[in-house]
């Protein structure tokens, strides 16, 4: 993952942790997106990546996005913290 730079939220690798920076969608779900905790300064953990859905860990819960509307989701590799620790207790999942 490269440092540094913003990218979609889709290209984050599963196990990493990113700070969200920006969203670029329209302002109805921009305000959803806030409305679940994605705010910018954030960070988020890739917790699942693969297929048509992204799972993220975002302030002890998790949140299950589309591909589409994960790349939207500008974000910025946090270097100091590569990694999810095993046995991490999040709450129950949201959706949209």
């Amino acid at each position: 993952m490269l440092t540094n730079q913003l990218m979609g939220l889709s290209m984050a690798e599963v196990g990493h942790s990113v700070t969200l920076k920006r969203i670029n969608a329209t302002h109805k779900l921009t305000h959803r997106l806030t409305d679940l905790g994605l705010t910018p300064g954030t960070p988020l953990n890739v917790l699942q990546n693969q297929g048509g859905s992204l799972i993220i860990g975002v302030r002890n819960a998790r949140v299950a996005l589309g591909r589409g509307i994960a790349h939207k989701i500008m974000v910025e590799p946090n270097p100091e913290v590569t990694t999810i620790e095993q046995g991490q207790t999040l709450q129950p999942s949201l959706s949209y």
